[in-house]
Order: C-alpha cells, then structure tokens, then sequence
C-alpha cells in the first residue's frame, strides 16, 4: 500500500465508458521548499496505524494525517485550504502520469504507475465486499474535502514491454519527491511528455484491473458519481497500478493478523472447513501452513 503524503489531487473531468484507461492529471502535493524533509509529514497507511500513533501524527504541523484521519472533515477541508493558500502545498503546473516506488535498501518491494483511472462497469472486481456504513462515511468525508487523498491499489497483467522498458528508463531520471518512513523508501517521478504517456498507458485498454486495496474507496467514488451525475469529478478514480508481471504485489496480513497463534494447532481444525496445504519457506520466513 502506498504511504499517504506524496498527496496526490484529482481535478474535474467527464467519465470514459469504453476502456480501462490511465488519465494524466495534476497533481497536488508537498512543496519541500516550505515543508523540508518529506519523511516527517507522510503517513503510513491507516491499517497499519495504532490509534495513539494517528493521534501523536495529527499533533504535528502540516502532517497529512490532519487531513486523512481528522475527526471534523469540515475542520480538515479548511486546512487544506490553508495549506494551498499559504503555499504548503502546490499544484504540479502540467498534466503528469506519476511513477511510484518503494524499496527497503536496494530490494524493490513494488513499482507502479498513477493517474486518474476511469472504470467503466464490469471492469474491476473487489478483493471483498465493502460495508455501507464506511463507504458512507469515506464519501462524505472525500466531498467535504473535495479531494483523494489515498489512491486505490490495483493490479493488472501487462505483456507490453515497451511501457515496461519506458517506466524503467524513467527511473533513472532525477526524481520529482522522495520520501522515506521506517525502512521504506518511497520515491515518485512525473512523467509529461504526452508521447511517454500514451506509451505508458497504451496496453492497459485491453486489460482488466484488480483491485488489491481501497474497495470501499471505489465505492464510495461510484456512489459520489451516481449521486452527482455526468461531469462528476468523482467519475474517475486516483489509482497506483501495479504490473504484477513486474512486480507482483507483496501484501500481508495486518488487521487479519492474530498474535501468538501457533499455526499447527490452528491449521488442524481450519482442515474440517478449509482445505489445508503446506508452503514453501519464503524469503526466510516459514511458512509451515496456508489455509
């Protein structure tokens, strides 16, 4: 998931229904110029918070978990629009496709690509069912707002190593913000040149996305959509996409995580209504069972 605070904005536009598409857009974001180092205002994402760290976050000036995890969305919407008028935080000047990445050393964890993402139906299946009551409570503070603030993470299958080739090259170039929290070091390019972005998204039409995290912010895009009708600025969606056939997603248990269960007591009586098998030890870690 990809840490919150290289804070990306979409703008108004009108929704595509043919295809899977990858809009350009400009960004919002961070100006190092006022804020300094990066690592001291970006979030990690909300599941792997403890509720005394998001609080001990929202104390800090300009930290973006003000904005994400405020309990008065109207007082958050009007601290963003302090921040963009005092300059904290700008407007990119030109319509960009990001490229996104984390490593930990020289390790690459996953590498992706951001922008506006348009969905027409059908197009991209959930990782679960989403409950009412947070997509009611995820819209309504997104439209107090008037921004995303966290992209949905998906993932996609690409056979195009044209665009595979042209997101490496581009890595290669000075990076537009680089951040780092804990051992995860996060860096984010901009890509403008209308040519590179075309490549960049061309064999993504044909393909269809998973969504791997942020279902309930989907819907809760859909919803807003619906609700306001054609020209919505909710019709798209900010999106990471990662090509699982570069960089497969690496994603682990967090709130699904039960301490201090040994994995052979509980793997015995998940056999009576799962079906159980061994796994292979896995970057050093054993893995005696998967159910």
């Amino acid at each position: 998931m990809p840490t919150s605070g290289v804070t990306l904005i979409p703008a108004p536009h009108r929704r595509s229904r043919t295809a899977v598409r990858l809009h350009p857009f400009q960004a919002v974001r961070y100006d190092p110029a006022q804020i300094g180092d990066l690592s001291a205002v970006i979030s990690p994402p909300y599941d792997d918070m403890m509720p005394a760290y998001a609080r001990a976050q929202r104390g800090r000036p300009h930290h973006i978990a003000r904005l994400l995890y405020a309990h008065d969305a109207r007082a958050a919407a009007g601290q963003l629009e302090r921040w963009l008028d005092r300059g904290f935080l700008r407007r990119d000047s030109h319509p960009s496709l990001y490229v996104y990445e984390q490593r930990i050393g020289r390790r690459l964890l996953q590498r992706g690509l951001m922008g506006e993402l348009s969905l027409p139906g059908g197009a991209a299946a959930a990782s679960r069912g989403s409950r009412p009551h947070v997509v009611r409570r995820r819209a309504a503070h997104m439209t107090r707002l008037g921004a995303q603030l966290e992209p949905l993470l998906l993932t996609y299958w690409s056979g195009d190593r044209s665009a595979t080739d042209l997101t490496l090259d581009i890595t290669k170039r000075p990076p537009t913000a680089s951040a780092r929290l804990d051992s995860i070091t996060h860096t984010l390019w901009s890509c403008t040149d209308p040519d590179e972005q075309a490549l960049l998204t061309v064999g993504l039409a044909d393909r269809q996305v998973l969504i791997a995290d942020g279902h309930h912010r989907h819907a809760a895009c859909l919803r807003l959509g619906q609700e306001q009708g054609a020209g919505s600025p909710w019709d798209r969606s900010l999106a990471l996409l990662v090509d699982s056939n570069v960089t497969p997603l690496e994603l682990t248990a967090i709130h699904r995580l039960v301490p201090g269960l040994e994995p052979d007591k509980a793997a015995a009586p998940a056999a009576d209504v799962a079906r159980v098998r061994p796994c292979r030890r896995g970057r050093g870690r054993p893995a005696p069972a998967n159910w």
